[in-house]
């Protein structure tokens, strides 16, 4: 790794401020404390993550659109199938109940 002679001056009165001769073992400890402080980034979960937001927003916009012609169809008058609406939004609620199920399996393994 290596430093301006600005950084390696502020990283070495780091060190020092904590008691360490020199930088080497303090940079180390911290990036083992740090490393084991915070919970490591997992590539395939950040990947099914991504996935599973991409399908909610697809869920999210399929309502947005069955919102918007209810909504028109309102304002112009015609007849809305009540039916039709309940079983299309039975259906996203479907849909986002199996993506927190998978989500929360995903989580716990």
């Amino acid at each position: 790794m290596t430093f301006t002679p600005q950084e390696y001056e502020v990283i070495t009165e780091g060190a020092r401020s904590f008691g360490y001769a020199s930088v080497a073992p303090w940079v180390r400890e911290m990036i083992i404390e740090r490393l084991l402080s915070r919970p490591m980034r997992d590539p395939s979960a950040e990947a099914d993550a991504a996935k599973l937001l991409g399908e909610v927003a697809r869920i999210g916009s399929n309502l947005n659109q069955l919102t918007k012609a209810v909504n028109t169809a309102n304002v112009e008058g015609r007849a809305v199938d009540a039916v039709s609406v309940a079983a299309e939004v039975s259906i996203l609620r479907e849909q986002l109940s199996g993506l927190q199920e998978r989500a929360l399996n995903e989580g716990a393994s």
